[in-house]
C-alpha cells in the first residue's frame, strides 16, 4: 500500500462496488459511472497515479436531507472520480481496520468483508444480532443506557481519523494523506466525514473503536450499531456514573458530544417491549408463517385428493410473492392506523415491496405520499421497479404531493422525484417535467433539466444551452454533454468535436467521447 497513491487493483475494486452499489446510500447514482466504465483502461492508470493529499478536491454536492423523525441532516455527493479514489483508498485500509475492531456480537455495524463483486460489506446488516444481543442482555440486567452521539459523522475530528488509523497499524504518511484528503473535502476545517459514501462508514468505525475500548475497560456488557450505543447494568446509579465519565472522554479526546434527546437511562422490561422490533426481521418471520399455513392448506386438499402432503419449498414462486404482496399491503396499513405513522418500518416496507416487485402497494404508496415525503428516494425507486408503463397520475400525484407540503422548498425530494422522470419519461411529459425542474434551478441547476431533454429526445433543450456550456458548472456541464444525445447526428458530432477541443476534465471528455 503506498502512502500517496491507490492502486490499480483498489480502484478496479471500486469500480465494481460503485457499479454494484452506487456512489452513496442516498443519491442517485450519476450517469457518469457508466461512462467511466466503459472506458475504464484509459481512465485507470490516471487516477492510480493521483497523489491523494495533494490532488485538488474536485466540486461535489451538499443537501440537506430530510430525517425520519424530525429536522435534516447534511449529506454528500462526492464527484465522481473523488467517489472512486475515496473508496479505493479506504477498500486498500479495510483489513487492518477490521482486525482492530471488537468482536462482531459487541461491534455489530459494517464489519468489512469485501467480495471480489465489489461489496465492501456482508449482506447481513449486522442489525438483527445487535437486536439478539441487545435481547439477552436485557434478559439478564435490569436498566440500560441508550448512548448516541450528536451529528456524529459531521463532527468527526480528522486529527482523530488520523489517530485512530495508525493504532490499526497504518503507515504514518498514509495516515496523514488521508486526512488532507478529508479535509479538502471540508474546505480545510479539521472534522467532518462525508455522510453518504460507503467508504465513510468504516473511517467511522475507525473512530468509533477508542470509545468501544473506553466501555469494555468499563466492564460493562454492551452493544453497539454504528454510534448508538447500548449499555447494561442492575443499578441506574451505575450507568450514571459511567455516562458521567464517558461524557468527559468524549469531550477531552474527541471533541464529542452526546445526543441529549436520545442518551437516557430506562428499565430493561420497557426497553423490551417498546424497541425490540426490526421491521425487516418482522416482516420475514410472518411472511414464513402466512407460506406455513399455505402449506398446511394445501397439504389438506391434497390429501383428501390422495395425494401426500405439500412442503413449503413445493409452494410455486407466484404464491410466494401474492402472499408477500398481501403482507406488505396489510402492514403498511398497520402502520399507518398509529398516528404519527413510524418512517422506518414504512421505508422497510417499501423496499420490501420493491425487492419483490409488488404493485399491489402501490395504490396506497401513492394515497400516504404526505407521510412519506422525507422517504422520497425510496418510494421514487419503487415506482420506478414496478409503476405500470404510460401511467397517467403517477406525476401529478407527486408533484401535487410537495406543492401542498411543508417540505416545497426541499430540493433533495425534488431531485428524486426528476430522476424519476428522467428514468421513466413515459411516466410524464416533458414540458410538465421541465417546468418542475425550472421551478428548483436555483438550487438544482441544470442537470434535471439536461437529463430530462435527453430522456425525451428534445434537441431544442439542448440547441438553447450548448453555447454555454463551458461556463456551466461541472454537473450541469456533464449533464448538458450528455444530453447531446437528443441532437441529430451531424449536429451532435459537430459539437461534440468542440467540445472535446475546449473541455480539460478527465470526465467532461469522457461523456463527450461517450455520445
Amino acid at each position: 500500500m503506498k502512502s500517496h497513491q491507490v492502486s490499480s487493483d483498489a480502484l478496479d475494486w471500486a469500480i465494481q462496488h460503485i457499479g454494484r452499489h452506487g456512489d452513496t446510500d442516498i443519491f442517485p447514482v450519476p450517469f457518469e459511472f457508466d461512462v467511466l466504465a466503459k472506458q475504464w483502461n484509459s481512465l485507470k492508470s490516471q487516477l492510480a497515479s493521483t497523489h491523494i493529499g495533494q490532488a485538488k478536491m474536485r466540486p461535489h454536492l451538499v443537501f440537506e436531507v430530510p430525517k425520519m423523525t424530525f429536522g435534516f441532516r447534511i449529506a454528500h455527493q462526492l464527484d465522481p472520480i473523488d467517489a472512486l479514489i475515496y473508496a479505493a483508498l479506504v477498500y486498500e485500509m479495510g483489513e487492518a481496520i477490521e482486525a482492530a475492531r471488537l468482536p462482531a456480537d459487541v461491534v455489530c455495524s459494517y464489519r468489512f468483508r469485501p467480495s471480489t463483486h465489489g461489496d465492501f460489506y456482508p449482506q447481513d446488516s449486522g442489525w438483527q444480532v445487535y437486536a439478539d444481543r441487545s435481547r439477552q442482555y436485557a434478559d439478564t440486567h435490569t436498566h440500560i443506557l441508550y448512548i448516541d452521539i450528536a451529528d456524529f459523522y459531521n463532527q468527526v475530528n480528522h486529527h482523530r481519523v488520523t489517530g485512530s488509523l495508525e493504532t490499526c497499524g497504518i503507515s504514518s504518511p498514509r495516515a496523514r494523506n488521508v486526512e488532507k484528503f478529508l479535509s479538502r473535502f471540508t474546505a480545510k476545517q479539521s472534522r467532518g466525514l462525508p455522510v453518504g459514501p460507503s467508504g465513510s462508514h468504516l473511517l467511522a468505525e475507525s473512530c468509533l473503536t477508542d470509545i468501544d475500548s473506553f466501555l469494555k475497560q468499563a466492564g460493562v456488557p454492551f452493544v453497539r450499531y454504528t454510534d448508538d450505543f447500548r449499555v447494561f447494568a442492575d443499578s441506574k446509579t451505575e450507568l450514571t456514573s459511567l455516562l458521567q465519565r464517558l461524557t468527559r472522554f468524549l469531550s477531552d479526546n474527541h471533541g464529542l458530544a452526546l445526543q441529549t434527546g436520545k442518551t437516557e437511562i430506562e428499565n430493561t422490561n420497557n426497553f423490551i417491549r417498546a424497541r425490540l422490533s426490526d421491521p425487516g426481521h418482522t416482516f420475514n418471520e410472518q411472511l414464513d408463517g402466512r407460506l406455513m399455513e399455505l402449506a398446511e392448506f394445501l397439504s389438506e386438499l391434497s390429501e383428501e385428493m390422495g395425494y401426500g402432503t405439500v412442503s413449503l419449498e413445493e409452494i410455486s414462486d407466484q404464491d410466494v410473492a401474492q402472499e408477500a404482496s398481501e403482507l406488505l399491503v396489510d402492514s403498511f396499513k398497520q402502520i399507518l392506523e398509529k398516528k404519527p405513522a413510524r418512517l422506518g418500518p414504512l421505508k422497510s416496507l417499501v423496499r420490501k415491496a420493491r425487492a419483490w416487485r409488488s404493485v399491489n402497494l402501490l395504490p396506497l404508496v401513492l394515497d400516504e405520499l404526505d407521510v412519506l415525503l422525507p422517504i422520497m428516494g425510496d418510494v421514487c425507486r419503487y415506482i420506478h421497479a414496478v409503476c405500470p408503463d404510460n401511467h397517467n397520475t403517477v406525476a401529478d400525484r407527486l408533484i401535487t404531493a410537495i406543492g401542498s407540503s411543508d417540505y416545497v422548498s426541499c430540493d433533495y425530494i425534488a431531485m428524486w422525484v426528476l430522476e424519476l422522470f428522467a428514468q421513466r419519461p413515459d411516466l410524464n411529459d416533458f414540458q410538465r417535467s421541465l417546468s418542475f425542474a425550472q421551478e428548483y434551478e436555483s438550487t438544482l441547476g441544470l442537470r434535471p433539466q439536461a437529463l430530462l431533454a435527453r430522456a425525451h429526445k428534445e434537441p431544442y433543450w439542448v440547441r438553447s444551452h450548448k453555447s454555454d456550456v463551458a461556463n456551466l458548472r461541472p454537473w450541469d456541464r456533464r449533464a448538458v454533454i450528455y444530453a447531446a444525445s437528443a441532437l441529430p447526428q451531424s449536429e451532435r458530432n459537430a459539437w461534440l468535436s468542440m467540445v472535446r477541443k475546449l473541455v480539460s476534465d478527465p470526465i467532461d471528455a469522457a461523456v463527450a467521447k461517450s455520445i
